[in-house]
Protein backbone atom coordinates (compact mmCIF):
# COMPACT_ATOMS: atom_id res chain seq x y z
CA UNK A 1 0.00 0.00 0.00
CA UNK A 2 1.22 3.52 -0.83
CA UNK A 3 0.27 6.27 1.57
CA UNK A 4 -0.91 9.29 -0.35
CA UNK A 5 -1.10 12.76 1.03
CA UNK A 6 -4.13 14.45 -0.45
CA UNK A 7 -1.96 17.40 -1.51
CA UNK A 8 0.40 15.23 -3.57
CA UNK A 9 -0.32 15.63 -7.27
CA UNK A 10 -1.18 12.36 -9.03
CA UNK A 11 -0.53 12.44 -12.76
CA UNK A 12 -3.17 10.73 -14.88
CA UNK A 13 -2.94 10.35 -18.63
CA UNK A 14 -6.13 9.89 -20.64
CA UNK A 15 -5.94 7.60 -23.67
CA UNK A 16 -8.96 8.51 -25.78
CA UNK A 17 -10.12 9.02 -29.35
CA UNK A 18 -9.65 12.69 -30.23
CA UNK A 19 -10.35 13.37 -33.90
CA UNK A 20 -9.91 16.59 -35.83
CA UNK A 21 -11.49 19.75 -34.42
CA UNK A 22 -15.02 20.17 -35.75
CA UNK A 23 -15.61 16.48 -36.51
CA UNK A 24 -18.30 14.41 -34.72
CA UNK A 25 -15.55 12.29 -33.13
CA UNK A 26 -13.89 15.37 -31.67
CA UNK A 27 -17.17 16.75 -30.30
CA UNK A 28 -18.21 13.39 -28.84
CA UNK A 29 -15.04 12.82 -26.86
CA UNK A 30 -14.57 16.49 -25.96
CA UNK A 31 -18.00 16.27 -24.31
CA UNK A 32 -16.91 13.11 -22.47
CA UNK A 33 -13.80 14.93 -21.28
CA UNK A 34 -15.56 18.15 -20.26
CA UNK A 35 -18.77 16.78 -18.73
CA UNK A 36 -17.82 13.32 -17.43
CA UNK A 37 -14.11 12.76 -16.91
CA UNK A 38 -12.86 16.20 -15.85
CA UNK A 39 -15.67 16.73 -13.30
CA UNK A 40 -14.82 13.34 -11.78
CA UNK A 41 -11.17 14.40 -11.57
CA UNK A 42 -12.07 17.73 -9.97
CA UNK A 43 -14.46 16.15 -7.46
CA UNK A 44 -12.07 13.39 -6.42
CA UNK A 45 -10.74 13.36 -2.88
CA UNK A 46 -7.28 13.01 -4.43
CA UNK A 47 -5.25 15.80 -5.99
CA UNK A 48 -5.34 14.63 -9.62
CA UNK A 49 -3.82 16.17 -12.73
CA UNK A 50 -5.32 14.87 -15.97
CA UNK A 51 -3.64 15.19 -19.37
CA UNK A 52 -4.96 14.23 -22.79
CA UNK A 53 -2.66 14.05 -25.82
CA UNK A 54 -4.03 17.20 -27.47
CA UNK A 55 -3.36 19.17 -24.28
CA UNK A 56 0.40 18.55 -24.30
CA UNK A 57 1.95 21.98 -24.86
CA UNK A 58 5.45 21.12 -26.08
CA UNK A 59 7.42 21.31 -29.28
CA UNK A 60 8.83 18.19 -30.91
CA UNK A 61 7.36 14.76 -31.59
CA UNK A 62 3.84 14.29 -30.26
CA UNK A 63 4.35 10.49 -30.40
CA UNK A 64 7.37 10.75 -28.11
CA UNK A 65 5.36 12.86 -25.69
CA UNK A 66 2.46 10.40 -25.71
CA UNK A 67 4.72 7.42 -25.05
CA UNK A 68 6.44 9.34 -22.25
CA UNK A 69 3.06 10.12 -20.65
CA UNK A 70 1.98 6.48 -21.01
CA UNK A 71 5.19 5.28 -19.38
CA UNK A 72 5.51 7.81 -16.57
CA UNK A 73 1.96 8.63 -15.50
CA UNK A 74 1.09 6.97 -12.21
CA UNK A 75 -2.40 6.13 -13.52
CA UNK A 76 -3.66 5.84 -17.08
CA UNK A 77 -7.33 5.94 -18.07
CA UNK A 78 -8.16 4.31 -21.41
CA UNK A 79 -11.51 4.99 -23.12
CA UNK A 80 -12.35 1.94 -25.26
CA UNK A 81 -15.45 3.55 -26.78
CA UNK A 82 -15.72 3.04 -30.57
CA UNK A 83 -12.76 0.59 -30.64
CA UNK A 84 -10.33 3.26 -31.82
CA UNK A 85 -7.08 1.61 -33.09
CA UNK A 86 -4.82 4.34 -31.67
CA UNK A 87 -6.36 3.82 -28.26
CA UNK A 88 -5.67 0.10 -28.34
CA UNK A 89 -2.11 0.61 -29.58
CA UNK A 90 -1.41 3.03 -26.71
CA UNK A 91 -3.19 0.75 -24.25
CA UNK A 92 -0.98 -2.15 -25.37
CA UNK A 93 2.12 -0.04 -24.71
CA UNK A 94 0.85 0.81 -21.23
CA UNK A 95 -0.02 -2.82 -20.47
CA UNK A 96 3.51 -3.87 -21.40
CA UNK A 97 5.07 -1.24 -19.15
CA UNK A 98 2.96 -0.84 -16.05
CA UNK A 99 -0.17 -1.72 -14.10
CA UNK A 100 -2.54 0.96 -12.67
CA UNK A 101 -4.65 1.32 -15.81
CA UNK A 102 -8.38 2.09 -15.56
CA UNK A 103 -10.58 1.00 -18.46
CA UNK A 104 -13.71 2.99 -19.30
CA UNK A 105 -16.27 2.69 -22.08
CA UNK A 106 -19.70 3.96 -23.07
CA UNK A 107 -20.85 0.39 -23.77
CA UNK A 108 -19.82 -3.19 -23.04
CA UNK A 109 -19.90 -3.89 -26.79
CA UNK A 110 -16.59 -2.02 -27.14
CA UNK A 111 -14.75 -4.33 -24.73
CA UNK A 112 -12.82 -7.00 -26.71
CA UNK A 113 -12.81 -10.57 -25.46
CA UNK A 114 -9.20 -10.38 -24.23
CA UNK A 115 -10.19 -7.61 -21.80
CA UNK A 116 -13.63 -8.82 -20.69
CA UNK A 117 -12.11 -10.44 -17.62
CA UNK A 118 -10.90 -7.02 -16.42
CA UNK A 119 -13.19 -4.47 -14.82
CA UNK A 120 -14.32 -1.56 -16.95
CA UNK A 121 -16.28 1.52 -15.86
CA UNK A 122 -19.30 1.80 -18.15
CA UNK A 123 -20.45 5.42 -18.36
CA UNK A 124 -23.00 7.57 -20.13
CA UNK A 125 -23.14 11.33 -20.64
CA UNK A 126 -26.25 12.03 -18.56
CA UNK A 127 -26.10 13.96 -15.28
CA UNK A 128 -26.75 10.72 -13.39
CA UNK A 129 -24.06 9.00 -15.47
CA UNK A 130 -21.54 11.68 -14.58
CA UNK A 131 -22.24 11.20 -10.86
CA UNK A 132 -21.94 7.41 -11.07
CA UNK A 133 -18.73 7.70 -13.08
CA UNK A 134 -17.22 10.04 -10.51
CA UNK A 135 -18.01 7.58 -7.70
CA UNK A 136 -16.62 4.60 -9.63
CA UNK A 137 -13.44 6.40 -10.65
CA UNK A 138 -12.73 7.47 -7.08
CA UNK A 139 -13.25 3.88 -5.88
CA UNK A 140 -10.85 2.55 -8.53
CA UNK A 141 -8.18 5.06 -7.55
CA UNK A 142 -8.53 4.10 -3.88
CA UNK A 143 -8.00 0.45 -4.83
CA UNK A 144 -4.90 1.37 -6.82
CA UNK A 145 -3.37 3.01 -3.76
CA UNK A 146 -4.23 -0.07 -1.69
CA UNK A 147 -2.48 -2.41 -4.17
CA UNK A 148 -0.38 -0.31 -6.61
CA UNK A 149 1.45 -3.35 -8.07
CA UNK A 150 -1.65 -5.48 -8.64
CA UNK A 151 -1.45 -7.07 -12.10
CA UNK A 152 -4.44 -5.63 -13.93
CA UNK A 153 -3.83 -6.66 -17.52
CA UNK A 154 -3.15 -9.83 -19.58
CA UNK A 155 0.34 -8.76 -20.69
CA UNK A 156 1.80 -8.39 -17.21
CA UNK A 157 -0.02 -11.54 -16.10
CA UNK A 158 1.57 -13.60 -18.86
CA UNK A 159 5.13 -12.19 -18.97
CA UNK A 160 6.32 -14.05 -15.84
CA UNK A 161 5.07 -17.28 -17.38
CA UNK A 162 6.91 -16.57 -20.65
CA UNK A 163 10.05 -15.97 -18.60
CA UNK A 164 9.60 -19.32 -16.84
CA UNK A 165 9.10 -21.05 -20.20
CA UNK A 166 12.30 -19.43 -21.49
CA UNK A 167 14.19 -20.78 -18.49
CA UNK A 168 12.66 -24.21 -19.14
CA UNK A 169 13.86 -24.15 -22.77
CA UNK A 170 17.35 -23.16 -21.65
CA UNK A 171 17.29 -26.07 -19.22
CA UNK A 172 16.29 -28.45 -22.01
CA UNK A 173 19.22 -27.26 -24.14
CA UNK A 174 21.56 -27.71 -21.19
CA UNK A 175 20.29 -31.25 -20.65
CA UNK A 176 21.38 -32.14 -24.21
CA UNK A 177 25.02 -31.81 -23.11
CA UNK A 178 26.59 -35.27 -22.55
CA UNK A 179 26.53 -36.21 -18.87
CA UNK A 180 28.46 -38.55 -16.63
CA UNK A 181 27.12 -42.05 -15.86
CA UNK A 182 26.21 -40.95 -12.34
CA UNK A 183 24.22 -38.02 -13.72
CA UNK A 184 22.64 -40.35 -16.28
CA UNK A 185 21.47 -42.65 -13.50
CA UNK A 186 19.95 -39.77 -11.56
CA UNK A 187 18.23 -38.61 -14.71
CA UNK A 188 16.67 -42.04 -15.28
CA UNK A 189 15.40 -42.08 -11.71
CA UNK A 190 13.50 -38.90 -12.46
CA UNK A 191 11.72 -40.38 -15.48
CA UNK A 192 8.73 -41.47 -13.44
CA UNK A 193 7.56 -37.86 -13.43
CA UNK A 194 4.00 -36.65 -13.45
CA UNK A 195 4.29 -36.13 -17.21
CA UNK A 196 5.28 -39.74 -17.92
CA UNK A 197 2.60 -41.09 -15.58
CA UNK A 198 0.04 -38.96 -17.37
CA UNK A 199 1.22 -40.16 -20.80
CA UNK A 200 0.65 -43.77 -19.75
CA UNK A 201 -2.88 -43.02 -18.55
CA UNK A 202 -3.74 -41.04 -21.66
CA UNK A 203 -2.43 -43.84 -23.89
CA UNK A 204 -4.61 -46.36 -22.07
CA UNK A 205 -7.62 -44.05 -22.50
CA UNK A 206 -6.84 -43.65 -26.21
CA UNK A 207 -5.98 -39.96 -25.93
CA UNK A 208 -3.17 -38.88 -28.23
CA UNK A 209 -1.00 -35.78 -28.23
CA UNK A 210 -1.16 -33.46 -31.21
CA UNK A 211 2.51 -32.60 -31.38
CA UNK A 212 2.61 -30.20 -34.33
CA UNK A 213 2.26 -26.60 -33.21
CA UNK A 214 -0.18 -24.65 -35.35
CA UNK A 215 -3.54 -25.15 -37.00
CA UNK A 216 -4.69 -28.51 -38.25
CA UNK A 217 -7.09 -29.96 -40.78
CA UNK A 218 -9.68 -31.68 -38.63
CA UNK A 219 -11.43 -34.84 -39.91
CA UNK A 220 -15.03 -35.41 -38.86
CA UNK A 221 -17.14 -38.56 -39.07
CA UNK A 222 -18.65 -38.00 -42.50
CA UNK A 223 -16.74 -35.13 -44.06
CA UNK A 224 -13.61 -32.98 -43.91
CA UNK A 225 -13.68 -29.50 -42.48
CA UNK A 226 -10.87 -27.04 -41.97
CA UNK A 227 -11.10 -25.48 -38.54
CA UNK A 228 -8.58 -23.18 -36.97
CA UNK A 229 -7.85 -24.87 -33.66
CA UNK A 230 -4.56 -23.92 -31.99
CA UNK A 231 -2.09 -26.70 -31.20
CA UNK A 232 -0.95 -25.00 -28.01
CA UNK A 233 -1.29 -21.90 -25.85
CA UNK A 234 1.14 -21.23 -23.03
CA UNK A 235 1.33 -24.40 -20.92
CA UNK A 236 -1.64 -26.06 -22.68
CA UNK A 237 -1.09 -28.61 -25.47
CA UNK A 238 -3.78 -30.04 -27.73
CA UNK A 239 -4.71 -33.74 -27.42
CA UNK A 240 -7.52 -35.76 -28.97
CA UNK A 241 -9.30 -39.08 -28.79
CA UNK A 242 -10.16 -41.04 -31.91
CA UNK A 243 -13.44 -42.76 -32.65
CA UNK A 244 -13.53 -46.53 -33.01
CA UNK A 245 -12.80 -46.20 -36.74
CA UNK A 246 -9.41 -44.70 -35.77
CA UNK A 247 -9.86 -42.12 -38.51
CA UNK A 248 -12.05 -39.46 -36.95
CA UNK A 249 -11.80 -37.49 -33.74
CA UNK A 250 -14.43 -37.72 -31.00
CA UNK A 251 -13.03 -35.46 -28.27
CA UNK A 252 -10.55 -32.61 -27.92
CA UNK A 253 -8.48 -31.82 -24.83
CA UNK A 254 -6.16 -29.01 -23.82
CA UNK A 255 -3.86 -30.36 -21.12
CA UNK A 256 -1.54 -28.37 -18.87
CA UNK A 257 1.02 -30.28 -16.77
CA UNK A 258 3.20 -29.24 -13.85
CA UNK A 259 5.25 -31.15 -11.29
CA UNK A 260 4.07 -28.66 -8.67
CA UNK A 261 0.74 -27.12 -7.77
CA UNK A 262 -0.77 -25.02 -10.56
CA UNK A 263 -2.76 -21.93 -9.72
CA UNK A 264 -5.44 -20.12 -11.67
CA UNK A 265 -3.46 -16.89 -12.04
CA UNK A 266 -0.88 -18.82 -14.11
CA UNK A 267 -3.52 -20.37 -16.35
CA UNK A 268 -6.28 -17.82 -16.78
CA UNK A 269 -4.84 -15.94 -19.76
CA UNK A 270 -4.08 -19.18 -21.64
CA UNK A 271 -7.59 -20.54 -21.05
CA UNK A 272 -9.17 -17.24 -22.08
CA UNK A 273 -7.14 -17.17 -25.30
CA UNK A 274 -8.06 -20.76 -26.18
CA UNK A 275 -11.75 -20.09 -25.60
CA UNK A 276 -11.52 -17.05 -27.86
CA UNK A 277 -9.65 -18.94 -30.58
CA UNK A 278 -12.15 -21.82 -30.58
CA UNK A 279 -15.23 -19.61 -30.39
CA UNK A 280 -16.86 -21.19 -33.47
CA UNK A 281 -15.55 -24.73 -33.04
CA UNK A 282 -18.40 -27.28 -33.18
CA UNK A 283 -17.00 -29.96 -30.83
CA UNK A 284 -16.62 -30.35 -27.07
CA UNK A 285 -13.29 -29.07 -25.73
CA UNK A 286 -12.14 -30.17 -22.30
CA UNK A 287 -9.40 -28.43 -20.31
CA UNK A 288 -7.43 -30.78 -18.05
CA UNK A 289 -5.15 -29.22 -15.44
CA UNK A 290 -2.62 -31.74 -14.08
CA UNK A 291 -0.47 -31.05 -11.02
CA UNK A 292 1.94 -33.24 -9.06
CA UNK A 293 0.61 -32.43 -5.61
CA UNK A 294 -2.64 -33.37 -3.93
CA UNK A 295 -4.90 -30.34 -4.31
CA UNK A 296 -7.42 -29.32 -1.63
CA UNK A 297 -11.03 -29.52 -2.76
CA UNK A 298 -11.44 -25.81 -2.00
CA UNK A 299 -8.68 -24.97 -4.50
CA UNK A 300 -10.28 -27.14 -7.17
CA UNK A 301 -13.62 -25.48 -6.53
CA UNK A 302 -12.03 -22.04 -6.78
CA UNK A 303 -10.52 -22.91 -10.18
CA UNK A 304 -13.91 -24.13 -11.42
CA UNK A 305 -15.60 -20.95 -10.19
CA UNK A 306 -13.06 -18.82 -12.07
CA UNK A 307 -13.40 -21.01 -15.16
CA UNK A 308 -17.17 -20.46 -15.08
CA UNK A 309 -16.56 -16.72 -14.81
CA UNK A 310 -14.65 -16.90 -18.09
CA UNK A 311 -17.50 -18.84 -19.68
CA UNK A 312 -19.97 -16.20 -18.52
CA UNK A 313 -18.24 -13.77 -20.92
CA UNK A 314 -19.19 -15.81 -24.00
CA UNK A 315 -22.65 -16.41 -25.52
CA UNK A 316 -24.73 -18.86 -23.47
CA UNK A 317 -25.19 -21.30 -26.36
CA UNK A 318 -21.38 -21.74 -26.56
CA UNK A 319 -20.79 -22.55 -22.89
CA UNK A 320 -21.82 -26.19 -23.19
CA UNK A 321 -18.84 -26.82 -25.48
CA UNK A 322 -16.30 -26.31 -22.68
CA UNK A 323 -15.47 -28.39 -19.60
CA UNK A 324 -12.66 -28.32 -17.06
CA UNK A 325 -11.12 -31.03 -14.85
CA UNK A 326 -8.28 -30.90 -12.33
CA UNK A 327 -6.16 -34.05 -11.99
CA UNK A 328 -3.90 -34.08 -8.95
CA UNK A 329 -1.71 -36.73 -7.30
CA UNK A 330 -4.70 -38.31 -5.54
CA UNK A 331 -6.66 -38.62 -8.79
CA UNK A 332 -3.67 -40.01 -10.72
CA UNK A 333 -3.04 -42.70 -8.11
CA UNK A 334 -6.71 -43.66 -8.20
CA UNK A 335 -6.65 -43.99 -12.01
CA UNK A 336 -3.36 -45.95 -11.94
CA UNK A 337 -4.94 -48.47 -9.58
CA UNK A 338 -8.09 -48.69 -11.71
CA UNK A 339 -6.13 -49.57 -14.86
CA UNK A 340 -3.65 -51.86 -13.09
CA UNK A 341 -0.49 -49.76 -13.43
CA UNK A 342 0.06 -49.91 -9.64
CA UNK A 343 -1.33 -52.16 -6.91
Amino acid sequence: MIKNKRNDIINIFLISPIGKIGTPTYEKFKDSLDYIINPAIINSEFNLKLTRADEIQKTGSIINDIVTQIATSFIVIADLTDLNPNVFYELGVRHALSPRTILISQSEEFIPFDLKDYRTIIYDTSAKGAKLFSESLNAFIKEIFESPEHLDNPVLEKLPKIHRQSISLEKQEFEKIPMSKASEKRNKEKKNTIENRLKRLLRIDGIEAQSTIGHQEIVFADRKMEKNIPGSEGSFALHWKLNEDKKTISNYYYISISESLLNWDDLRTDVRMLIAETSDFPSLIEFIIVSGNSVPSTSKENIKINFNKLLSKIPSHRRRYYKLEHWDEKYLKKREKEVGIVD
